[in-house]
């Protein structure tokens, strides 16, 4: 996923395409920090946020394609998540769900969706490389089935490239 858009050209780029071999080491190391970091992590605030819970994760909220559960927080704590992430061809519920968490986006409104959906598949029929869609009405469930306040991700600036949505 990371070297089909763009990071290994990215490395490349810093470090000087004459330098190839170096690059793809740096490219190996960091992969393999990435699976070294935790998928997520819920914290509690304090001071004026006492209390408050955020998730904090790469993606977003996490689904799974065609099973309109919530996925839970301690499913993303029971997960798997220090190997390569499968971008395709998912084996089992475990492969899809880290994938959906590092790779799911916010949408306000999915054209052509009925009024009110909030949670749309990727793409019909075949798998994508992308995690699913999620909307406003799926924030919120999710945070109240797992007693949450807030969920900050990280894998994509909003629209004005400052701060949030």
């Amino acid at each position: 996923m990371t070297s089909h858009y763009g990071f290994f050209n990215e490395l490349r780029h810093k470090y000087g395409s004459h330098r190839i071999e170096e690059t793809r080491q740096i490219y190996i190391s960091c992969m393999r920090v990435f699976c070294m970091l935790p998928l997520a992590a819920v914290v509690t605030g304090t001071g004026p946020s006492a209390g408050k819970r955020a998730l904090i994760i790469h993606g977003g909220v996490p689904s799974i394609r065609n099973d309109y559960n919530m996925v839970t927080i301690d499913e993303l704590r029971e997960l798997h998540h220090h190997r390569l992430v499968p971008v395709r061809d998912w084996r089992d519920r475990a492969d899809h769900l880290l994938f959906a968490s590092l790779w799911s986006d916010p949408k306000d409104v999915m054209p052509g969706s009925p009024p009110g959906q909030s949670w749309w598949p990727t793409v019909l029929g075949a798998r994508a490389t992308r995690g699913a869609p999620f909307g406003p009405a799926v924030t919120e469930a999710f945070l109240a089935k797992n007693s949450l306040d807030v969920v900050i991700r990280a894998h994509e600036l909003p629209a004005e490239q400052r701060g949030y949505q």
